[in-house]
């Protein structure tokens, strides 16, 4: 029993690094949700980017066919 009781402080003193780690786990939990928020917001930004540069291609291709009509209306007339 005495070494119980002698043991009891390093017990205590344990639990106290426990506790400090498993509040170190949620800091660092919150930090990962929030790169992840981050991450999603950012990909949502690189998929509006993309969309505008499909929008750019079509355009870049209606151009270029409105610009081999032009050409082909000059050779025939």
């Amino acid at each position: 029993m005495l070494y119980g009781i002698e043991a009891m402080p390093y017990g205590i003193e344990a639990m106290l690094y426990g506790i400090e780690a498993m509040l170190y786990g949620i800091e660092a939990m919150t930090y990962g949700i929030k790169a992840m928020l981050y991450g999603i917001k950012a990909m949502t930004y690189g998929i509006e980017a993309m969309t505008y540069g499909i929008k750019a291609m079509t355009y870049g291709i209606k151009a270029s066919a409105y610009c081999a009509l032009l050409f082909l209306y000059n050779i025939m007339c």
